[in-house]
């Protein structure tokens, strides 16, 4: 019984692991607001591979309503920049 016990402990403190990773969302807000100098779509999807441009385009939306970002430009030469 011990042996099982153990095991289990095991795998549960794997889970917690596992869970504590940050979610999709929360990678992309901490990648765009440690940014330095204006970037673009572009530039996020290349640092974030594992997360889908409209999940990136969401976040940029909304962190522009919250007024943390404005959009610089549009079509092909938009940039993106943190507001101070």
């Amino acid at each position: 019984m011990s042996v099982l016990r153990l095991a289990y402990n095991e795998f549960e403190r794997q889970v917690e692991f596992t869970d504590a990773r940050p979610a999709k969302s929360d990678l992309v807000r901490q990648t765009v607001l440690a940014q330095v100098e204006q970037f673009t779509l572009g530039d996020l999807a290349a640092q974030l591979p594992s997360v889908s441009t409209q999940l990136i385009k969401k976040i940029l939306a909304e962190l522009k309503k919250q007024g943390k970002v404005r959009l610089v430009g549009r079509g092909r030469g938009a940039r993106w920049e943190i507001i101070s």
